[in-house]
C-alpha cells in the first residue's frame, strides 16, 4: 500500500505533468509562422503544489469516507431477546480482522452514500482549493481570488459530474482506500489537462 508521502509525491508529478502536457498541446496548435507561447513554469509549479496539497486532503478524505461508509460489512446474527431465543436479529458492522459467524458482503448503500457525499462535498472543496492555489499568486487581492472561485466553481463542478461519479463507483468498490487518491489521479490525468486549459483562460 502506498504511504501518504509516496501518494503525495506521485500526485504532485501527475498534476504537474498534466499541466505541462496541456501547455505543450497549446504550443503545438500555434499557427505556422507565429511565435509559440512560452512555457508558464509558474503554472506548472502551481499544479505541483495543488497535487501535493490535494493528495494530503484527499488521503484524509477517503479514509473518512471509508470509516463512515465502509464498502464491506459483516452481517451478524444475534439473539433479539434472552426471553425469546427463537427471535433473531440481523445487524451490520464494519469488517474486523477476526470475525466469527459473520457474512462478509459489499454494501452498495454505503458505496452510493460515499459517491453522493464525495460529489457534493469533496469535489467542490477540491475545486475551490485548485482555484485558490492557481490564482492566489496571480491576483492582487484575496477578494479577487474569491471572485474567480465564485465565477468558475459551479461550471467545473458540473463538468466534473460528467466523469467523476462513475470513477468513484469503480474506485470505492475495487480499490483499497490507501490507493484511491493515486488511482483517481491516474484516471483524472485528462481531467487535469482540462483544468489546465481552464486555468490558462483569462
Amino acid at each position: 500500500m502506498p504511504s501518504l508521502l509516496a501518494t503525495a509525491f506521485q500526485n504532485t508529478l501527475l498534476k504537474a505533468g498534466a499541466n505541462l502536457t496541456a501547455q505543450l498541446a497549446s504550443r503545438w496548435r500555434t499557427p505556422p509562422g507565429s511565435i509559440p507561447t512560452p512555457l508558464d513554469l509558474q503554472r506548472i509549479f502551481e499544479f505541483a503544489i495543488f497535487g501535493f496539497i490535494g493528495a494530503n486532503v484527499g488521503y484524509a478524505w477517503h479514509h473518512f469516507l471509508e470509516h463512515s461508509f465502509p464498502t464491506w460489512t459483516v452481517t451478524f446474527i444475534a439473539k433479539h431477546s434472552d426471553d425469546d431465543p427463537e427471535s433473531l436479529l440481523k445487524y451490520e458492522a464494519p469488517p474486523v480482522p477476526a470475525t466469527q459467524n459473520g457474512e462478509l458482503k459489499v454494501s452498495w448503500r454505503n458505496i452510493w452514500a460515499k459517491v453522493v457525499v464525495d460529489q457534493t462535498v469533496g469535489l467542490p472543496v477540491m475545486i475551490a482549493i485548485f482555484l485558490v492555489i492557481t490564482n492566489v499568486a496571480r491576483l492582487a487581492t484575496f477578494a479577487m481570488v474569491l471572485d474567480v472561485v465564485k465565477e468558475k466553481e459551479w461550471g467545473l463542478i458540473k463538468a466534473g459530474w460528467t466523469i467523476w461519479p462513475a470513477v468513484c463507483v469503480v474506485n470505492f468498490y475495487w480499490v483499497p482506500v490507501k490507493s484511491r487518491v493515486i488511482v483517481a489521479s491516474c484516471v483524472g490525468f485528462g481531467w487535469n489537462i482540462f483544468l489546465s486549459l481552464v486555468s490558462m483562460a483569462r
